[in-house]
């Protein structure tokens, strides 16, 4: 592979973790850390030291099917108050998980959903308007026929 492949590589890497807020995190099977790479703090993970239990801190993780090797979980509420894309991976010992953040992405669906609320009222008035109209309508024809 050449240089210039592998630093543009590096760079574009370094790119993605910056804008995304990427938190790894590996735990072993009982949720006890095992070690960590990122900004922890923004997802709520405040003073991580190896080996302190995370089984309050990571529900999500319960019940999770042993036998898959990678999981995604989207839009999740993290205890740093930030909506979060994660990614688990499955190994033997362990579980690998990374945060990425979606607050942007959960941001602008909240705006989209906000919209399409507004418009969905603005039909319903419409459709009483237009409803009021033909009534209105109808009493007029009933009076010029009189």
């Amino acid at each position: 592979m050449s240089k210039e492949i592998t630093d543009f590589s590096a760079c574009i890497n370094n790119i993605f973790l910056s804008e995304n807020r990427v938190f790894c995190l590996m735990v072993d099977k009982a949720l006890k850390v095992q070690a960590w790479q990122g900004e922890g703090e923004y997802y709520g993970f405040n003073e991580l030291q190896q080996g302190r239990d995370l089984s309050d801190e990571l529900p999500y993780m319960v019940g999770l099917p042993a036998d898959e090797s990678f999981i995604r979980l989207d839009f999740v509420m993290t205890a740093g108050n930030h909506h979060a894309h994660i990614l688990i991976s499955n190994y033997e010992q362990s579980w690998g998980i990374a945060y990425l953040d979606a607050g942007q992405e959960a941001e602008g669906l909240r705006h989209q959903q906000q919209r399409a609320n507004n418009l969905g009222l603005e039909m319903e008035l419409k459709d009483q308007q237009l409803a009021e109209l033909k009534k209105n309508l109808q009493q007029l024809h009933k009076r010029i026929q009189k």
